[in-house]
């Protein structure tokens, strides 16, 4: 937080909330929110971004802001996660009669003993009545400071991905109307079945798509990745480092810096530790999925205060039985279903520079959520590119290209071209590293 003048604030909040998909009376709830805001007021944009924290694990995991907490913390957002669902709360307690040993009642019994949830029906509702307080401030001291909240954009990444499709879908959204944007990240190849009320960008990595005609609706976005997993390194070292140890009270090993620097590349520093093995690691995919997920709160936020809506991106090409190029994908890999290049890359879809000018292979339908990538050798790249000048040549350019589509932010594409930079790629010298001068779709 220090490093970006940043400060954590954890709230309670109690309510009556009612059910969505099924029936029933209003149930009284308490939960958590937590807010990541700058220190002083005046670095506050007006938009929140608020996440509903992943459950999968037991606990709460705002998966979101751990891949794009360098860009919104840079712009001034205010960043929130909710505890919405009953899992990260007490658990499944149905057979055991005890929350589980990873929910905020067994964790910190003394801090959250008193937090109660209905159930997931009414999870929905509780959401809404949290962005409504975040909105309003409610009489919230602790947030007068601030301006109200202006604009907000809802988020979701996994199984909390489908709960914003359920919310935009369920009555919810259209009932409560207090969210003017959506990200739904990696829904596990869901479809929104409605027309959404407001701007939606819904993320399908390589593991969540599904094969659709139409990737641009009133409304609705879809945007297919190639070669992004579900979960990729960025996320897998920063979980383990600071979520994980965290659960145990143990102190991270290496910072936060460390972590982005390190985690950050996608395999053009070659082999690495989890990269190009055969074994499903949660940290084998270096692919760097943040960049599209800054991309999509940057369009988001264009499109719900100006109205330019956020670009269309093609969908994947799904392979309809034909099978990859000979030798594009290592022994004991899983092909994947999509076309692939002789690389064993994913054709179509959102493309990165990291896929057109690669050095790796990825795929990110591989290993349930993890996906693999596999850098080239040094032999192998000396076949594709002439020099180091000309592989940063075609990088740039490509680089220029995302820029000027809307699927990469200027300053991801410098950092981009940063890290392109620093490391040879076929054994040489590289005599210079080009700016990055397109212009952006958003300018």
């Amino acid at each position: 937080m220090d490093e970006y003048d940043y400060e954590e604030l954890e709230f309670f909040i109690t309510g009556s909330a009612l059910p969505y998909g099924a029936e029933g009376e209003s149930q009284d709830y308490k939960t958590r929110f937590m807010v990541y805001r700058p220190k002083n007021p005046a670095d506050f944009n007006g938009i929140a971004i608020v996440e509903w924290s992943n459950v999968t694990a037991q606990f709460d995991i705002p998966l979101d802001l751990v891949w794009s907490h360098p860009y919104v913390f840079k712009k001034g957002y205010m960043y929130v996660t909710v505890s919405a669902q009953e899992a990260g709360i007490c658990g499944d307690s149905t057979n055991t009669g005890q929350c589980s040993a990873t929910s905020l009642k067994s964790w910190n019994a003394e801090r959250y003993g008193s937090l109660e949830h209905p159930g997931d029906d009414y999870s929905f509702d509780m959401f809404s009545q949290i962005i409504q307080s975040l909105r309003q401030n409610n009489g919230n001291t602790s947030l007068d400071a601030y301006a109200d909240v202006s604009k907000v954009i809802a988020a979701g990444q996994s199984q909390s991905g489908m709960r914003m499709n359920q919310y935009l879908c369920n009555g919810a959204d259209a009932d409560a109307r207090v969210v003017d944007a959506v990200f739904s990240d990696a829904d596990t190849g869901v479809e929104i079945t409605c027309r959404p009320r407001v701007p939606t960008i819904q993320m399908w990595t390589e593991d969540s798509a599904i094969p659709v005609e139409v990737t641009s609706k009133p409304n609705h976005e879809i945007w297919m990745v190639a070669g992004a997993p579900h979960e990729d390194k960025w996320q897998a070292v920063f979980q383990s480092e600071f979520t994980a140890k965290n659960n145990f009270g143990a102190e991270p090993s290496v910072s936060a810096e460390e972590i982005r620097e390190s985690a950050g590349n996608w395999g053009q520093e070659g082999p690495v530790a989890g990269a190009g093995s055969a074994a499903c690691l949660p940290e084998g995919n270096a692919y760097p999925r943040r960049y599209v997920v800054d991309a999509a709160f940057h369009a988001l936020t264009v499109w719900m205060t100006t109205g330019l809506k956020a670009p269309t991106a093609p969908p994947l090409l799904f392979n309809n039985d034909t099978a990859p190029v000979e030798g594009s994908v290592p022994a004991g890999v899983t092909p994947p279903v999509f076309q692939t290049d002789q690389h064993g890359n994913a054709l179509g879809g959102l493309r990165l520079p990291v896929m057109d000018v690669p050095v790796a292979t990825y795929l990110g339908s591989t290993c349930f959520l993890f996906g693999q990538s596999f850098p080239f050798s040094l032999a192998t790249n000396s076949t594709l590119y002439n020099s180091e000048d000309d592989y940063i040549e075609k990088f740039n350019e490509s680089v220029n290209s995302a820029v000027s589509n809307g699927f990469l932010l200027r300053e991801d594409a410098e950092d981009m071209m940063r890290r392109a930079c620093a490391f040879p790629v076929v054994g040489g010298e590289l005599t210079s590293c080009p700016e990055v001068n397109a212009a952006s779709y958003y300018d």
